[in-house]
């Protein structure tokens, strides 16, 4: 199984998360514990993941996430 990737400072490397906006969803795990944080955000997608839930254009999205492991 191919998961897509994403940075979050407060989960361990190889944590999964399955990540929804409104009624688009991708399964992605963390790969790397970014700085994004000090820029608001909590979890910073990798394009292939952001691509699945939303046109790149839109930039920030507001999504649910769920932890799976």
């Amino acid at each position: 199984e191919r998961f897509t990737t994403a940075c979050w400072n407060e989960f361990p490397k190889g944590t999964r998360f399955k990540v929804t906006y409104r009624n688009n969803s991708v399964i992605t795990y963390c790969d790397d514990r970014g700085r994004f944080k000090e820029m608001g955000r909590f979890l910073d997608l990798s394009s292939g993941a952001f691509k699945q839930l939303a046109p790149l254009s839109r930039g920030l999205l507001k999504v649910n996430v769920e932890v799976l492991k």
